[in-house]
């Protein structure tokens, strides 16, 4: 029996190809932050930014209130239990059987929770590690089908707006060899795409009363289905950021962040407001030998280091707010000094959730796999033994069988898959 690779790590996702967003607004040079003035505000901007197709954009998504589109599978094993979710053509568990009213959340997702919401956390940081495929990303899902929060991530091959993916293009005609200069740059563009998500989660709230956190998290993980469905074209809340970045100084931003989100911890009831920053680990490979350590400015650190301090500290203490960095291949000690040293106030520890579990035995296996497709015990077997442990391998061989490939040629495509040695580009 072949063995499963335990020191290999390669993700699964679905990727979609982006095109970098290179306008006038990230070629600008000359750009200054003490050029802004505070003569235009941010609730400006986005009336001028909603009174056109972007507007229509959230408009017919809060009116119509449309479903995920199902898939429709021609293989005969397939379950008729609950439809499945479909994205880019192709079966996506990710998104099944998402948490709502007959749908409870996860385990995992309620320690995590709750580990936000210890009261003897003193700072608002907290960092989620596990291998890839081990559940990470969908744990922030089900968080946020219940919960109220924003969803980042930093790649952009991965679901989600491409807000701090395209931080990169709009960042590096602004890098010089001032690094305080730099940091202020990554900070402030940072600080603006927290405040663009805001007031558009503001504006949401307002227009539809029965909106929910579930739909607030789709409009932010899979805003590209309902773009084909409404006939739009951009990423509503990286133009919105550009906007802000380019108009607003820091001072308003920061007034503007704690104007927002008070409104919406006050009317929205909350306790805890997770801030999750999904793939935090691409953020040590941009923009390297551009930023120092706030405490000893002869060490370099990546763009992390300032995307991490501003969501951390964008304005005055905010309550209930918890950044929650993600990742795989982010080490313990690196992650702890990379952070610690963009904190300015003393922080000496940061915590830690890692406790994603994985398959436990084939009992647990054939209760997900029978819930979506008909499959023999044989079947259930040999998929545990060839892929336990984390979760995405096999839920990607359940994708493939729905998708009308045997059990063997499923298992056989996936363990190509993750015996193939591939650098970190790919």
């Amino acid at each position: 029996m072949r063995k499963f690779p335990n020191s290999f790590i390669f993700s699964f996702s679905h990727f979609t190809t982006y095109p970098l967003a290179i306008g006038p607004a990230f070629r600008d040079d000359s750009f200054s932050l003490d050029g802004l003035t505070d003569s235009i505000t941010p609730k400006d901007i986005l009336y001028d930014f909603l009174a056109g197709h972007n507007g229509n954009f959230l408009t017919l998504y809060l009116a119509r209130n449309d479903p995920l589109p199902s898939y429709e599978s021609n293989s005969t094993r397939q379950s008729h239990n609950k439809p499945l979710i479909a994205f880019a053509g192709r079966p996506f568990l990710l998104l099944h059987n998402l948490p709502g009213d007959s749908t409870s959340v996860s385990t995992t997702a309620t320690a995590a929770l709750d580990a936000m919401r210890q009261e003897g956390m003193r700072d608002n940081l907290l960092i989620m590690l596990g291998t890839s495929g081990c559940g990470k990303t969908r744990t922030c899902f089900e968080i946020l089908c219940s919960t109220w929060g924003i969803y980042f991530v930093a790649g952009k091959e991965y679901l989600g707006s491409k807000d701090i993916a395209l931080m990169e293009s709009y960042l590096t005609p602004l890098m010089t060899g001032n690094f305080d200069n730099n940091r202020s740059h990554a900070e402030h563009y940072t600080k603006c795409a927290l405040l663009a998500r805001l007031l558009i989660l503001d504006h949401c709230v307002a227009k539809s009363p029965s909106f929910t956190p579930q739909r607030w998290m789709l409009i932010q993980v899979v805003q590209d289905i309902f773009k084909k469905m409404y006939d739009y074209y951009g990423d509503i809340f990286s133009n919105l950021t550009v906007r802000l970045a380019r108009a607003c100084n820091e001072q308003i931003v920061r007034k503007e962040i704690w104007n927002t989100y008070t409104k919406l911890y006050t009317k929205l009831e909350l306790n805890v407001f997770p801030i999750f920053l999904d793939e935090a680990q691409v953020l040590q490979h941009i923009l390297p030998n551009h930023f120092k350590s706030r405490t000893v400015t002869t060490e370099d650190r990546p763009l992390l280091s300032p995307v991490v301090h501003a969501l951390v500290q964008p304005t005055d203490p905010l309550d209930g707010l918890c950044v929650v960095p993600c990742g795989t291949g982010l080490g313990l000690m690196f992650v702890r000094e990379t952070l610690l040293s963009g904190i300015a106030k003393q922080v000496n520890s940061i915590p830690r959730f890692t406790n994603f579990g994985g398959w436990r035995d084939e009992g647990h296996v054939a209760q997900y796999a029978r819930a979506i497709v008909d499959l023999e015990y044989a079947d259930i077997t040999k998929l545990y033994q060839y892929f336990p442990g984390r979760f995405r391998p096999i839920v990607t061989c359940i994708e493939k069988i729905l998708t009308g490939f045997s059990v063997s040629q499923a298992i056989d495509f996936i363990w190509d898959i993750v015996t193939t040695p591939r650098t970190l580009k790919e």
